[in-house]
């Protein structure tokens, strides 16, 4: 039961911190509250369809009399790595809106690499480092897009 418990614990803080950004997004101006409130709904969406079918688990395990297998760790943990990636993405929100796009993404970047490449996290966040870069220069400097500047960002550059 404690296990039922603990695997319910992520989905509802999952919803809890969507819920929050979707409210945040509010005084965002149209055009920018979209993409916020997209990636909520989406999360909400997904973290309610987790509770449904563990609450599904929990129940089937009740009924059954037999001797329960031993857990699979291996796609428990696979699961928790994405869904921690999928979460990071309101939070990179927030991140480009403190920090900046450059910062923001570095720092989302590297916690990707930690989170889904264990072996080579280096590698992996200098890699995604040097996307984010590159990205920011055919944005920002080849089609003239503005990019996040964040409230460091606009401290720094005096406005």
């Amino acid at each position: 039961m404690r296990r039922a418990i603990r695997q319910l614990v992520l989905p509802v803080a999952a919803i809890a911190f969507c819920l929050v950004l979707t409210i945040m997004a509010r005084d965002y101006p149209l055009s920018s509250r979209r993409l916020p409130v997209l990636i909520g709904t989406i999360t909400i969406g997904l973290a309610l369809i987790q509770i449904w079918l563990e609450t599904a688990k929990i129940k089937a395990a009740g009924k059954s009399d037999s001797v329960p297998s031993a857990p699979d760790t291996e796609g428990t943990d696979a699961a928790k790595r994405v869904l921690h990636v999928f979460l990071l993405m309101p939070a990179t929100i927030i991140l480009w809106s403190v920090l900046g796009y450059i910062v923001g993404s570095v720092l989302a970047a590297t916690w990707v690499a930690v989170t889904l490449d264990r072996k080579h996290t280096v590698n992996s966040a200098l890699v995604l480092a040097g996307a984010c870069a590159v990205l920011y220069v055919v944005f920002h400097s080849i089609l003239g897009v503005p990019l996040p500047q964040g409230v460091i960002g606009r401290a720094l550059m005096g406005r």
